[in-house]
């Protein structure tokens, strides 16, 4: 038990004075004269002993109600489970979660708005000398300052939803290192959230040093579908041909929902429609098939109707057709009719020249340059790859039979200590890893009917230990006979011998030959995000050299805003955050270009169920007070926080029982 006034306990001194009181009687007795008093003794001895019991009852009911009096003002108190109460100021942590999953309603208010009310009662019933702390999901400048009970409750009111998710392990290390700092005794954190399950967690390590109180709102609500994500079967779209957008939607709640109609638009007209059953808490995925048409970025959008949690109803893409694809073979004394049959497609535009007369300036403006029999490589040709392959340009090496390896080695060790060595006898490939880029959507599994390539002599490819290449074909000891290297922004493709049937009898596996050259050409530039998460620190990568003075303007609907930039070798990385706090699409300008980027919100409070209170006190360890928005007010629980259980409306009780019981003894005992 403790005292909020212990000062008051001095006033038990006073105790005294009855007991002097009753010992010193210093009542006047009258005299009364008796002509016999013989007759009066006996009863004079009862009377006397009955008076004394009399008294010392009396006595011991006024020291009672006395104590119980001045325990009363000393406003005793059982100290609250799970709170940590101190002589002193209050320093308070309130978190509001400001989520999209608070846009839900209980008793048709939406929780944002009872959460915000209930920040404002704790602000109330805390003392105007107290400090306070506010943590919502959008980190700013005020939740690392302490504010006044005015500056605090002034920047509850002005909470917002905000796409950004906050897990409570986090919002729980915030409060206790900023309680810490206060140095204050009486630490005090609120938690005002639905405590979703995808974004509650433990706290790493528990601080008994403050006063946990988690308030749980509800909403009455919790059916929720939505479109998780979505991607492109194949990882360029060819204007004038089909493409296949793929996509996954969830349904969150507990009831079936059947029948749900996703569209997909392109520049908002509607290319595609799907019809889908979505089982309780299951997932699907499926496939719109459209025709790819018009020129420059496209912005597409794959949505469903769902009411009322309707964040999570609409995926934004934004990509570029490409209508053709421009290829450069370089040829080294070595025949390119193979590789000019396959590049023969409209898409490509395929041009061919000896190695001494290529135009070094003109290589960046290729997707994919072809190094055909590759004897050795200049000074000036390295120079220009490098600048190509900085610019986001592709470049397939094809060793020759007369490969100069002191020429071509000391190129490739700049990019992941990538070496040739000359290999001898015949090798099998025994493995074609479908995982890569370059066969994805290809084939499901190897055909049957396809005999993967041999090796006869040529050279063997000696991945560094530095290095990061990832393999296509491999042999029976994991060794590559053709892997990709990333180098700068561009790829390098690195084949164990020419294309010639005394070596390898690759270009004769057209299943295997032709779409593997198709990909590395269609992957030649650098791929865009398809999206970004909306209140995410991301970037994106432009394939762009600014000069000093050059700047990104980025514009939505009527705003426009300068990214934070950071340029290096590969270009410059674009970060949107956190001025992007809308899903849609973003439009960059750049150097007269135009980019355009997809944003998205933040999956991860789609599905809106949440911990009970059993599960939360679980989850941290028994320290916490939780409560039920609704069950108790914020202002009683404070109360409760700063007088425990209070003890002195019993101690009046007992202070006007013994006074009663006073009064008795006097009136009624003779």
């Amino acid at each position: 038990m403790s005292f909020l006034a212990p000062g008051m306990l001095w006033a038990l001194t006073l105790l005294v004075i009855p007991v002097i009181i009753h010992l010193f009687s210093f009542r006047r007795y009258k005299t009364v004269y008796f002509p016999d008093i013989r007759f009066l003794r006996k009863v004079q001895e009862e009377t006397s002993s009955r008076n004394n019991i009399k008294h010392l009852l009396v006595l011991m009911a006024r020291l009672l109600a006395l104590t119980f009096l001045i325990l009363a003002f000393a406003q005793p108190f059982v100290p609250a489970k799970n709170t940590v109460t101190n002589a002193g100021n209050y320093v308070v942590s309130i978190y509001v979660d400001n989520s999209f999953s608070m846009e839900a309603e209980e008793n048709g208010e939406l929780l944002t708005q009872r959460a915000k009310k209930q920040a404002m009662d704790i602000a109330d019933a805390f003392s105007v000398d107290d400090k306070f702390q506010l943590l919502t999901n959008t980190p700013d400048a005020l939740s690392s300052a302490w504010l006044s009970r005015e500056e605090v409750k002034s920047a509850i009111a002005k909470i917002e939803p905000t796409p950004e998710v906050l897990t409570t392990d986090n919002v729980y290390l915030q409060q206790a290192r900023m309680l810490e700092r206060s140095g204050t005794a009486n630490r005090n954190a609120f938690q005002i959230s639905d405590f979703q399950i995808s974004t509650t967690r433990a706290p790493a390590t528990y601080d008994t040093t403050m006063s946990v109180n988690l308030i749980r709102m509800e909403g009455n609500n919790r059916e929720n579908i939505a479109i998780d994500s979505a991607w492109w079967a194949s990882p360029v779209q060819v204007s004038g041909e089909q493409s296949a957008l793929v996509f996954k939607a969830t349904n969150y709640g507990s009831a079936a929902r059947n029948d749900v109609n996703v569209t997909l638009s392109v520049n908002d007209q509607t290319k595609g429609l799907q019809s889908v059953d979505l089982e309780p808490g299951a997932s699907m995925i499926d496939t719109i098939v459209f025709n790819v048409s018009g020129a420059g970025w496209q912005r597409a959008k794959v949505a469903l109707q769902d009411y009322p949690v309707d964040f999570d109803d609409a995926i934004y893409l934004a990509f570029i057709p490409v209508n053709r694809v421009s290829v450069l073979c370089i040829n080294f004394n070595t025949s390119d009719d193979k590789l000019r049959t396959v590049f023969s497609q409209p898409i490509f535009d395929y041009k061919a020249v000896d190695a001494g007369n290529v135009d070094y300036n003109n290589l960046s403006n290729f997707n994919l340059v072809l190094l055909n029999g590759l004897t050795d490589i200049s000074s000036g040709l390295a120079s220009s790859l490098d600048k190509a392959l900085q610019a986001g340009v592709s470049m397939a090496m094809l060793p020759g039979e007369n490969a100069m390896l002191e020429s071509i080695n000391p190129f490739l060790l700049q990019y992941d200590a990538i070496a040739y060595t000359p290999h001898q006898g015949k090798n099998n490939v025994t493995r074609l890893r479908l995982d890569h880029p370059v066969y994805q959507g290809v084939f499901d599994k190897v055909p049957a009917n396809v005999s993967l390539p041999f090796l006869q002599g040529g050279f063997f490819i000696q991945p560094g230990v530095r290095s990061s290449s990832s393999h296509i074909m491999e042999f029976a000891d994991g060794a590559p006979f053709l892997t990709a290297v990333k180098a700068n922004s561009g790829t390098i493709y690195l084949f164990s011998s020419v294309l010639n049937i005394n070596y390898t009898d690759l270009s004769l596996q057209g299943a295997l030959f032709v779409p593997l050259l198709y990909k590395m050409a269609l992957l030649s530039r650098p791929v865009a995000a398809t999206y970004l998460i909306a209140g995410q620190n991301q970037s994106l990568t432009l394939p762009l050299t600014l000069s000093g003075d050059e700047v990104v303007q980025v514009a939505f609907d009527d705003n426009t805003f300068i990214p934070a930039m950071r340029k290096h070798a590969g270009g410059t990385d674009i970060s949107l955050y956190p001025y992007a706090e809308e899903a849609g699409f973003y439009q960059l300008e750049v150097a007269g270009e135009e980019w355009v980027m997809a944003m998205n919100y933040d999956r991860r409070e789609s599905d809106l169920g949440t911990y009970d209170e059993n599960a939360l006190q679980e989850l941290y360890g028994g320290t916490a007070t939780i409560v039920k928005s609704g069950q108790r007010a914020a202002g009683s629980i404070v109360s409760r926080i700063r007088e425990g259980n209070p003890l002195w409306k019993f101690c009046i009780i007992f202070t006007l029982i013994f006074l009663a019981a006073e009064i008795a003894l006097i009136r009624l005992l003779p």
